[in-house]
């Protein structure tokens, strides 16, 4: 007995020395971590210091880089505006709404949910399971030893920490999704809510896999205390008008959240999106003061402080051995700005001698850490695509062009016309077929850009210098380039800045603010004041048609206008213009018939910035940079069976058309054995003398088999006729049925009577209900590509008359006909 109890004794006390000795072992890791982060962290202060002395000549002051923590913690902010922007809007409006908050003495971020690092803490250091939205440091930075101690303290302070207060401004992409940069923020608030709605459910577990909070912690409303509010932008004649925005609104209503204020809609179809945003943006501020507490003041006419760091690179010509740097100072017109030139270290202002002259002085290279992604030698104005993947909206790539051609002349009544560009892929990478969007990036005109540059008094020395606009990246104390490229100015006033767009208004504000004479601001900020509905500018044109000889259309205009403004700093400018984003055009051609060229139909517009860019500044054999934007409006394999094609394209919308065509010859040829059902293609335009720029391609393939050989050898050079000249596909053999059955064009100008493409579906709505009711091959295929405001909605209209009228449905039926065609995937459009 006295064995066994010795036994147990000594094996107690083993065990209690083995448990001592690996707790003395924790205890000692855990220490030399926390000693090397401390260390870690003194070392990074000390560089900052050493950096910012190093900056500013020997002493760290308000015109140096800081990089501390308490300037760029997002999470340090009272309100925070997150984004979901695709072309820029939404980001234009975000950026508008924190510089407001600011200038009324709020604490505001801006946050990009794609690179926004709080979800790097959520998704893997959340060791306490903090619900989303929720700070993660403050909850993680407390053992557990200390957490009883300071719960108390934590408690009693919490009714006077200033509320969690979110505000979203998203648009809506694709077919009522997410933007690319808000759907990974979109995914976790709806797993968080699932999430938090399983667990509340009886006898049922979550999903332990789902997400990086477990159950336990969202067994509460995840969106508790979030206050938020929210604004969506989008068109209204899409089927998607602010899909994103409300159901970001339905995700944090279902998880808890408090709501500051009703949802805002911002519809870009009647050009007013900034006038309705700023309204939304007032009542959201004053529901923050009276629900939130926050303390708000008048506002200022002080400059903004810029966000980005602006800067002067060695120049290739001249083989500086130093760089420069500009750094951000908001500040009167008259303020020292530190900003360099390679060449010059001061630039006399021989525009306006009324103006006040800024400031520039070289700061050394070595004083700057970069990113070794921006120290790289000046390239091209967009990188390159990634190995083995296609060009992308980031990653364009360079495409020639090999033919353009007008194929009607210009307007009377606008000058416009329609012409059909050809360019070469081969070798970039791209893969498309009819019915994507291919995406050309122009440039601003040459003289627009020397407008500005005499505007801002940039000399020619600087517009030749490769510069950078740098944010600082906190966590590795660097400064990185937002610019697609090191390029010279030259470039970014060309292809990045949008000289030629509608200004934005937070731009003109930002530019109000800069003017040094008290009368052109108060004119300029009065200007702002007006609503841009077209009534308030016809009554504003007549109320000041003494002070505004000439309409205001772009940012120069306004900075010749009131040239006090024009002492913005340099890279500031910059930072609040927007950029220039790509426009897309439906592309009117097929791999399986062009090969590796792509064909686009473009109506080419006295003003339009991107058609008059292909036009007349791109020559043949010149390169543009563009990408191809895949889409669902596709013509697929399964087109035998006798299966009915309805194609509606009126004007520049029967690209997709001419495309779908040429795809439809290729697979008739490739599959000669397959039967094929009837495919109507009505077509329209102002009229048919001038404006039928398909007609040889239609009227081709309406031929009968033996009559289309016959004219594709009468007429061997004819562009109608590429399908069948290609190689790969078998010519020998004609056609066994017509490429289009039947063809039908409506030319509005042509008679007294308007007639549009709805006129032509009620002249042939015996035949087009027969194909919508037809189940062969899987039923009917309808296409409709055309202007979303008019030519959509008219069209659905003479749709539900057709199914009325020939069917004998009720409206009811003939809507849910419709709906089940798209649900389907058999009513496919391509609007804009």
């Amino acid at each position: 007995m006295v064995p066994t109890r010795y036994v147990a004794v000594m094996g107690a006390l083993v065990l209690g020395a083995t448990s001592s000795v690996l707790l003395m072992q924790q205890w000692r890791v855990q220490r030399e971590r926390r000693e090397f982060a401390e260390r870690y962290a003194k070392q990074i202060k000390a560089s900052r210091e050493a950096h910012a002395q190093s900056l500013n000549g020997g002493s760290a002051s308000q015109d140096s880089v800081d990089i501390s923590d308490a300037d760029f913690d997002d999470e340090a902010a009272t309100v925070k505006v997150i984004y979901g922007s695709e072309s820029g809007n939404a980001e234009a409006l975000a950026k508008s709404f924190v510089m407001t908050l600011r200038d009324r003495g709020v604490q505001a971020a801006l946050i990009d949910p794609s690179r926004w690092a709080y979800m790097e803490d959520y998704w893997y250091h959340n060791k306490r399971n903090v619900p989303l939205f929720h700070p993660i440091k403050t909850a993680t930075a407390n053992s557990k030893s200390a957490g009883r101690e300071k719960r108390k303290a934590s408690q009693e302070t919490n009714s006077s920490r200033p509320p969690l207060v979110y505000i979203f401004i998203v648009a809506t992409a694709g077919e009522g999704e997410p933007t690319g940069n808000f759907m990974a923020l979109f995914q976790e608030m709806q797993s968080a809510v699932r999430r938090a709605t399983t667990a509340k459910a009886p006898n049922q577990s979550s999903d332990p896999t789902a997400g990086a909070v477990t159950s336990s912690a969202s067994e509460e409303a995840p969106f508790k205390n979030i206050h938020y509010a929210v604004f969506g932008l989008g068109d209204s004649s899409y089927k998607y008008y602010c899909r994103c925005a409300t159901d970001t609104n339905s995700l944090l209503k279902k998880g808890g959240g408090i709501n500051v204020h009703r949802v805002g809609f911002g519809d870009a179809r009647y050009g007013m999106q900034e006038d309705v945003f700023d309204e939304w943006q007032e009542k959201v501020m004053l529901a923050l003061e009276e629900k939130c507490g926050l303390e708000m003041t008048t506002g200022t006419l002080a400059p903004p402080k810029p966000e980005l760091q602006f800067r002067f690179l060695p120049c290739t010509s001249t083989m500086t051995a130093t760089a420069t740097s500009i750094v951000p100072q908001a500040g009167p017109c008259g303020a020292a700005e530190v900003t360099a030139a390679p060449s010059a270290t001061a630039i006399t202002d021989t525009v306006d001698p009324n103006r006040s002259v800024l400031l520039r002085t070289v700061i050394p290279s070595s004083a700057v850490t970069t990113d070794s992604s921006s120290a790289s030698s000046i390239s091209l104005p967009f990188p390159p695509p990634p190995a083995l993947l296609e060009p992308s909206l980031t990653n364009p790539t360079r495409i020639r062009l090999v033919t353009k051609t007008q194929l009607s002349p210009p307007r009377d009544s606008d000058g416009s016309s329609i012409h059909r560009f050809c360019f070469e892929i081969e070798g970039t990478g791209i893969s498309y077929q009819a019915g994507d969007h291919l995406g050309i990036f122009p440039t601003n005109p040459p003289e627009i850009v020397a407008r500005c540059a005499k505007a801002l008094s940039i000399p020619a020395n600087e517009l030749e210098t490769p510069v950078e606009l740098c944010e600082i990246v906190p966590s590795r104390g660097i400064l990185r380039n937002v610019l697609p490229a090191r390029v010279p100015l030259r470039v970014v006033l060309q292809r990045y800045v949008d000289l030629c767009g509608r200004p934005k208004k937070s731009t003109l504000r930002v530019l109000a603010k800069y003017c040094t004479d008290p009368i052109e601001q108060e004119a300029f900020l009065e200007l702002l004041r007006l609503p841009a509905d077209k009534e308030a500018e016809e009554t504003a044109a007549r109320n000041c048609a003494a002070r505004q000889p000439k309409k205001l259309r772009t940012v120069v205009d306004y900075l010749e206008k009131f040239p006090s403004c024009c002492c913005i700093p340099l890279g500031h400018f910059i930072e609040v213009m927007p950029r220039i984003q790509p426009r897309y055009y439906s592309i009117a051609s097929d791999r399986m018939s062009h090969g590796t060229n792509v064909e686009i139909l473009v109506r080419v517009l006295t003003d339009g910035l991107s058609s008059a860019y292909l036009a007349h500044r791109v020559e043949e054999g010149e390169e543009v940079f563009a990408y191809v934007r895949i889409s669902t409006f596709h013509l697929p394999q399964r087109i035998g069976e006798k299966r009915p094609i309805l194609m509606i394209g009126p004007g520049t919308g029967a690209a997709a058309m001419v495309g779908f065509c040429y795809r439809k010859e290729a697979l008739m040829r490739k599959h000669a054995a397959a039967q094929y059902g009837p495919t109507v293609f009505l077509f329209g335009a102002q009229r048919r003398e001038t404006e039928y720029f398909v007609q040889e391609e239609v009227e081709r393939w309406a031929m009968a088999p033996e009559e289309m050989r016959q004219w594709d050898d009468d007429h061997p050079n004819s562009h109608a006729g590429m399908a069948a000249r290609r190689k790969k596909t078998p010519s020998s053999e004609p056609l066994t049925a017509p490429v289009i059955t039947t063809v039908d064009c409506a030319f509005s100008r042509d008679q007294e009577e308007k007639r549009y493409v709805t006129y032509l579906i009620d002249k042939h709505k015996d035949l087009i209900y027969e194909m919508l009711t037809s189940s062969a091959g899987g039923g009917c295929l309808l296409f409709l590509s055309g202007e979303a405001s008019v030519t959509a909605k008219d069209v659905d209209r003479a749709l539900l008359t057709l199914l009325q009228e020939c069917g004998g449905m009720t409206r009811m039926a003939a809507l849910e006909f419709l709906r089940r065609m798209e649900s389907d995937h058999r009513y496919l459009k391509d609007v804009y």
